[in-house]
């Protein structure tokens, strides 16, 4: 009788402390009328109930700023809107701090996004800017509308795929970039400072109507400059690429990709707001 109410007792410890440690969903909205578990996501990382593990909502309607998410947790939102903020929306104004590993957000408006730890995933979400501060790896920015520059400041292994950015990207390595339309009227290289990378299935337009020569008519501002680190010593492999930069001054790499010279006008049909425009022909 002992050994059975032991163990008894044991199963019904261990049952209690699976059901602690169990992943837990939370509701987040700025207005504390509509009686959210919490008012802000700063609120949720100081509670000592939100664990590694759990899932943040943003409802619709939520406006947070300066935000810092520093537990691994998913935070997702409604998605986003091409109007702007509104009611359906959730945004993350200021810059929002991704300060844990494993982190992921999808769905958000982010003003301006910073992280410093590794393994983190933005998905579906429409950012103003993304920069990696210090060294992360295994950073990934899925399927997101970037409408300003990606910098990946000493960053590996990180991955960009299936998003439009109307800006540069750059400082990163051995990393992946495909599937993106990524354009932007520069007169700096569209993407820098990339290496040992696989640069694949893209369309790079750099929109700028000018070329600016040196003295051999080597043109190394402007329209050309799509992709920075062409050599063989950058260790880039750069394929199946739409380039805008035109034949008579295309890189030794570019061969290796699908039409060099291309416009927005050749490739899109540009019509309707935000994402629209960038219909395929």
């Amino acid at each position: 009788m002992k050994h059975f109410l032991f163990f008894a007792v044991a199963a019904i410890g261990l049952s209690l402390g699976n059901q602690s440690v169990q992943a837990r969903s939370w509701r987040i909205h700025s207005n504390a009328n509509v009686k959210p578990d919490f008012t802000s996501i700063n609120a949720a990382m100081s509670n000592i109930d939100v664990r590694p593990g759990d899932t943040l909502y943003l409802e619709p309607g939520c406006t947070l700023s300066k935000q810092q998410i520093k537990k691994r947790v998913t935070v997702i939102g409604p998605g986003y809107n091409f109007s702007g903020a509104g009611s359906s929306t959730a945004v993350l104004s200021g810059q929002i701090s991704l300060m844990a590993d494993g982190i992921k957000v999808e769905g958000c408006i982010i003003d301006n996004l910073n992280t410093v730890y590794h393994n983190c995933v933005v998905e579906r979400c429409k950012i103003g800017s993304a920069n990696c501060a210090c060294d992360c790896s295994l950073f990934s920015i899925l399927s997101c509308y970037v409408t300003g520059n990606i910098y990946l400041y000493k960053g590996r292994n990180n991955t960009i795929s299936n998003c439009i950015i109307r800006g540069s990207l750059g400082e990163t390595s051995f990393s992946t970039i495909s599937n993106n339309i990524i354009m932007a009227g520069s007169k700096e290289t569209i993407l820098r400072n990339v290496t040992n990378s696989t640069i694949t299935n893209n369309i790079i337009l750099n929109t700028n109507p000018d070329y600016q020569y040196d003295a051999n008519e080597n043109p190394y501002f402007y329209k050309n400059n799509t992709i920075a680190n062409n050599t063989l010593d950058s260790g880039n492999t750069i394929t199946n690429n739409v380039l805008s930069t035109d034949a008579k001054h295309a890189f030794n790499d570019y061969p290796n990709n699908k039409f060099i010279g291309a416009t927005p006008e050749d490739i899109f049909v540009m019509e309707g707001i935000g994402e629209e425009i960038y219909r395929l022909k």
